[in-house]
């Protein structure tokens, strides 16, 4: 009687759910940009449109100048700071930002800078299908000085996940180009500064590059990578045992 005691214990044991974590799938949503290289200005805005589920919203921000960026919103929400990039030497700049679960519809970005900026860009970019508690699966940057082309490589934790990236190139203002696998969103070239902005996903785990070449020549480069992970898709399975 013992023995079958146990046996039930072990058996009513087997009945428990047992989770099963499935991944979403990231997907590219929409892309806008402030327009044209802004020239000896503090801050602007434009209009970007969230449309979708398991939300998020990156701005990018490039500069030419000795600054940084102090706020920026979406529908007067402020976003996170993540990371920069910055080449002291010669104050080329860059910033991601990022909001989770940003309202839909069509919203105003607002971007704040700590001073009147010489020349600088800014760019946003949604996702879809991207986790909305802890989503950056790793972040950073790289700077090099009289260059033609930056990459920046990071490892990547998360199965799936999707990077988003910015740079910033002091050359003759000309196209740049992605590198293979990523995907332009935006870029606008004028009085030598270069801004650019790409997706790449979905990214396998271990170490991933992205990168851009500028057409103009040589200049002073900085570039930030962010990694954002799927959103959790499916919660539990119950399995059933049934013993004769």
């Amino acid at each position: 009687m013992r023995m079958k005691a146990l046996l039930s214990i072990v058996l009513l044991a087997l009945l428990i759910s047992l989770p099963t974590v499935c991944l979403a799938a990231i997907g590219f949503d929409t892309s806008t940009e402030i327009g044209d290289v802004q020239v000896d200005t503090s801050s602007g805005s434009w209009s970007h449109t969230c449309t979708g589920s398991d939300l998020i919203l990156a701005v990018v921000v490039t500069m030419r100048a000795n600054n940084s960026v102090s706020d920026i919103t979406y529908n007067s929400v402020s976003l996170t700071h993540e990371t920069g990039a910055d080449q002291d030497a010669n104050n080329v700049h860059t910033e991601v930002w990022y909001l989770i679960n940003p309202a839909t519809g069509s919203n105003t970005v607002e971007v704040t800078l700590s001073a009147s900026t010489n020349r600088w860009w800014s760019a946003a970019i949604s996702l879809t299908g991207v986790a909305q508690s802890s989503p950056v699966d790793a972040s950073g940057g790289s700077t090099d000085l009289n260059v033609p082309a930056i990459s920046t490589t990071l490892t990547v934790n998360t199965a799936d996940s999707w990077g988003i990236d910015v740079w910033a190139h002091e050359a003759d203002a000309t196209a740049a180009t992605a590198d293979s696998g990523q995907t332009e969103r935006q870029q606008s070239n004028a009085n030598f500064l270069t801004g650019s902005t790409s997706t790449e996903g979905p990214l396998s785990t271990g170490s991933q590059a992205m990168g851009w070449t500028g057409a103009g020549g040589t200049g002073n480069a900085a570039q930030t990578m962010v990694v954002f992970k799927p959103a959790v898709a499916a919660a539990a399975v119950r399995r059933k045992v049934t013993v004769y």
